[in-house]
């Protein structure tokens, strides 16, 4: 959609925010032009001009169709890269504009530079704003701030996206219900992009969602995967060892079981209930919804609630125990 030629008209998608909350002269907003300004108040006396763009040490940033002043602490305090360029005045001649439109590397997209521009002039409300997100909508932006966040070296920035992304995936302290973790492609999604921004943090975590979609469903799907084969390797051979670990860490009552003496039946025995187990397909069950429930239905026989108890600190245990092991299961190259 085209949008109005007047730079007039603010858009109010945005309020008026103080740059980097430190300098009131300066406020960042959005124009109908699609343009993005970090220009000094308007003052009675002495009208914005171009004069005063560069006294003021704003930077023009061009990116697709879009031109971008922002002052240049904003950047040169969240960036190595900016840091760098800027340590050199760029200004051809007599120019009335203190700009630099080479500061911009290759690639960056009007989207990616809208989220960073938000998360460099008010960090801490938009990353609660965007942790708040469905992982689905958050997604793509979180994509694109991380690339940047790397590519101009803005640590903490990339440290803070990695962790948001990472806390959409299930942990020890946070498994997730079901209907809320990624889905096989926001897994792969994730395992691309830890590869093009070095965010190794975040291999094994989706390398665990993959695991769990392939063993649910045909082991066979991860080579159709449009990820490295290094990745493939990871996930199959870890696959397995995560699978093996199970078996000895989280079921170890279906081979032995001492009943507890307040046992309310005398004949509550696991082992009965194992078949249904053996014969299901091999699960990723530290993500399962109610892993034991089987444990608690009529056939052959329901577990009092004192054995039930004692199993499942048993099974709780072992999931503790394979989680600890989850570094180790999923191997990087």
């Amino acid at each position: 959609m085209s949008a109005p030629s007047s730079s007039s008209s603010v858009c109010k998608r945005r309020g008026t925010i103080n740059a980097a909350g430190r300098d009131p002269r300066y406020s960042y907003c959005v124009h109908r032009t699609r343009s993005v300004s970090c220009v000094p108040r308007a003052s009675a006396v002495t009208p914005y001009g171009c004069h005063s763009l560069r006294r003021e040490r704003c930077i023009v940033l061009c990116i697709d169709d879009c031109s971008y002043r922002v002052h240049s602490s904003v950047l040169a305090k969240n960036s190595r890269i900016f840091e760098q360029r800027l340590a050199t005045d760029h200004v051809q001649g007599d120019a009335s504009d203190w700009h630099v439109e080479d500061i911009v590397l290759t690639g960056d997209s009007k989207h990616q530079w809208d989220a960073m521009l938000d998360a460099l002039y008010d960090a801490d409300q938009y990353f609660k704003d965007l942790r708040s997100e469905p992982f689905e909508k958050s997604l793509p932006t979180l994509a694109g701030l991380l690339k940047l966040a790397h590519k101009y070296g803005m640590d903490f920035h990339e440290q803070k996206v990695i962790a948001i992304i990472a806390s959409y995936f299930p942990s020890p302290s946070s498994p997730l219900a079901l209907d809320a973790r990624p889905t096989l492609a926001q897994a792969t999604t994730v395992i691309r992009l830890a590869r093009a921004t070095s965010a190794t943090a975040l291999l094994r975590p989706a390398y665990l969602i993959v695991a769990a979609h392939a063993a649910d469903s045909d082991k066979s799907i991860v080579h159709d995967l449009d990820i490295l084969t290094i990745d493939k390797v990871s996930i199959c051979g870890g696959m397995l060892a995560l699978l093996k670990a199970q078996r000895a860490h989280m079921f170890p009552f279906f081979t032995r079981f001492a009943r507890p003496a307040a046992c309310k039946t005398g004949r509550c025995v696991p082992l009965q209930h194992a078949q249904r187990y053996i014969d299901a397909p091999e699960r990723v069950w530290l993500l399962v919804d109610e892993p034991l429930s089987w444990l608690r239905e009529d056939d052959p026989s329901p577990m009092c609630d004192v054995c039930l108890a004692s199993i499942s600190q048993t099974f709780a245990q072992g999931c503790r125990g394979v989680w600890a092991r989850v570094d180790k299961i999923f191997r990087l190259y």
